[in-house]
């Protein structure tokens, strides 16, 4: 037995009955969000009234993806001052070891130190970036976000100059 058609309601004259794909590249992503629209009198301009499935294009190259990364880490370097002296102190530290010649124990933990403060700070400057972008007045909700990502710098960074100390003890006492 066939069930009889139902009518579905007529959509307003106003708002468009399929939805639209609107493609933008930001900061290196593509997002594709569906979009349904509302026209606004005679003109062809519109207004988004609702956004439906956004996504965003994922499974790209693995050199891509570097690229990304590449540039971001460029961009900070650029942008902030503190990064440029954590990127020269961690050349520094690797000249440091080449000449000193620990066991690679200490190549190991001192790497992974100096690569955490560098991480951090890229973290702290993507951090204050968004929320300057997002809210750019002062409000004391901002400032406490863009004081937690420097508190986790300075955390970074003194666990960096433990591992400098605990290396610098070791050394001291293997003479």
């Amino acid at each position: 037995m066939r069930r009889p058609a139902t009518a579905k309601a007529p959509a307003p004259a106003n708002i468009l009955t399929r939805a639209i794909n609107v493609t933008a590249v930001n900061h290196g992503l593509m997002f594709t969000l569906q979009c349904k629209v509302k026209r606004l009198g005679r003109k062809a301009e519109t207004q988004v009234l609702q956004t439906m499935n956004p996504r965003v294009t994922k499974n790209q190259r693995f050199v891509k993806r570097l690229g990304y990364a590449w540039a971001g880490l460029a961009h900070a370097v650029r942008a902030e001052r503190s990064v440029r002296v954590h990127v020269v102190a961690f050349a520094a530290v690797s000249g440091a070891l080449t000449l000193l010649r620990p066991s690679p124990v200490w190549w190991g933990l001192v790497a992974l130190a100096s690569s955490s403060v560098v991480s951090a700070e890229v973290f702290n400057t993507a951090v204050e970036q968004l929320a300057d972008h997002l809210h750019p007045e002062v409000h004391p909700g901002i400032r406490i976000v863009k004081d937690c990502a420097a508190a986790a710098v300075l955390i970074a960074a003194l666990g960096a100059i433990g591992v400098g100390v605990a290396l610098t003890v070791h050394l001291v006492l293997a003479r």
